[in-house]
Formats: C-alpha cells, structure tokens, sequence
C-alpha cells in the first residue's frame, strides 16, 4: 500500500485500499513454510499499518474483509470481489466528492490520450544536454557513468529504458523519472535519482522453495548486505 509514493508523485488525495493477510494462528505454525509464511505477513501488515500513518485529513482508507483467503487464493476472487464492493459502498459519503461530472471526465481522457499519443510519436531524440537531480550519496560522475548515455547523438527509447534499469540494477536506488525538454533549440534530457529511504545499508532476504508433492522438499534462505559509502 504505497502512500509514501503517491504522496512523492504528487497525489494530493490517496485512495488506499488495505488487503492485508491474517496472521496464522500458533497452532498452524509447525512447518519451516507457514513461519516463513507468518513473518512475510507480519512484515506487509506492519508495512500496511506505517503507510496508513501517512495518511492525511481528506484520505479514503479501505480494507475489505477479506479473511477467508490468502493472496493465493485465486477461487475465491468473486467473494473478494463483493467484499470489494461492499465496503466501497459503505465509502460513498467519502468517495462521492471525488466524482466528476461527464464532461469533466470526458476532457481529462482527452487530455490523457492526447498526452499518451505525444509520447508514443518519438522513439528517439537527439539529445544536446542530460541534466540530472541527484538525491543520492553519490556523485553525478558515477551516476553518468551508470548510465553510459551520450549527448550529441539519437538516443532510442529503448535504450534510456536500458539505462534506467541499469541504475535500478544497482538496488540501492528508489524512485528514477526522466523527461525529455526543449529550451532554446536543445533537446535536454532531464533526469529525477532518488536513492532509497532507508541506508546507506541494504539488507536484502530471498527465500526459495522447491516440492515435488511426494517425498521431497527443498528450501534455500540467502541474505545479502550492500553498504554504500556517504561520499
């Protein structure tokens, strides 16, 4: 449920929806699966309940009562459905103010898909000047270098995505935005780098599980800690 990251983008309402998982009773935990399970839930709800404190006066917030599944749970999506339903409907008072009128919401499609066709006519620009807001540790040299792009020549949209997920490779990067700017005759290509909220060390968990549902199974836990330097 990331408000942190509607707020940043600009949302100036948030319209959270809560589908957070119940927490196993104790009896259920007698596998190395379901414990791995139950802290992976402890872990969302806990992430769920900081991201609702973010919420401000004039927010929606909903969590439908779906206890009866887990995210796996794929054949109980028409109960999850009226669950979703049922608490929107109960939201009305709330959410009715964000309502547009028809032709309100007929002009922002318009807007949108004219924007959307803009976007969709370039597939390449000849780029004079890469400017970047760095919001990170590091310096922009390392970033440029990162990124390996080169101005005085067409770069493709395909590889500034390529460049994006370079940085994105690193892992200790959050939010990466670019746009592409003209000012005086130039084609600039403007970069927003943000770094993670949290370091400058990164511990990172992966667990993966193998079964052949007969008489085998198998686990592997890996961590891995990146520490970056402030400088």
């Amino acid at each position: 449920m990331p408000v942190n990251v509607a707020q940043v983008l600009g949302a100036e309402n948030i319209i959270a929806v809560d589908l957070r998982d119940n927490l196993m009773p104790s009896k259920d935990l007698d596998s190395a699966l379901n414990i791995v399970a139950q802290l992976t839930t402890y872990m969302t709800n806990a992430s769920a309940d900081e991201q609702k404190g973010l919420m401000k006066k004039g927010d929606v917030y909903l969590q439908p009562d779906v206890s009866f599944m887990t995210a796996a749970d794929f054949d109980q999506m028409t109960k999850a459905y009226e669950a979703g339903k049922k608490v929107a409907e109960d939201a009305l008072p709330q959410l009715l103010r964000f309502q547009l009128s028809k032709a309100d919401d007929q002009a922002y499609v318009k807007e949108k898909q004219s924007r959307r066709s803009q976007l969709s006519s370039a597939t390449a620009y000849y780029i004079d000047e890469i400017k970047i807001r760095n919001n990170t540790r590091l310096p922009d040299k390392t970033l440029r270098a990162q990124l390996a792009l080169q101005t005085g020549q067409v770069i493709s949209n395909e590889s500034l995505e390529l460049a994006v997920k370079r940085l994105q490779s690193e892992d200790i990067y959050g939010r990466i935005t670019y746009k592409i700017d003209q000012a005086d005759g130039k084609n600039i290509l403007d970069m927003d780098i943000n770094e993670k909220s949290w370091g400058p060390g990164y511990l990172n968990f992966t667990l993966a599980f193998e079964d052949d549902f007969v008489n085998r199974s198998n686990f592997s836990f890996g961590a891995q800690y990146l520490y970056t330097r402030d400088h």
